[in-house]
């Protein structure tokens, strides 16, 4: 929803986190958020490092808000 609002500035998700959600069939759902948060100029990073297994731990995917 904040994607899609345009609420975002920066979205952070693992690599992990995309490869799960192409196995579950929620990967359209998850391309479509990211791509909502790129038309609204939020900038999106993917993470394959060390730094991934922390956001791991919250859930593999996370935003930073505009305002």
């Amino acid at each position: 929803e904040m994607a899609l609002a345009g609420a975002l500035e920066t979205v952070l998700v693992t690599s992990a986190f995309l490869q799960r959600a192409r196995h579950t069939g929620t990967y359209a759902a998850v391309a479509a958020a990211l791509a909502d948060a790129e038309r609204t100029k939020a900038t999106v990073h993917i993470l394959d490092t060390s730094a991934s297994e922390q956001l791991e731990r919250l859930g593999g995917i996370a935003g930073v808000k505009r305002w």
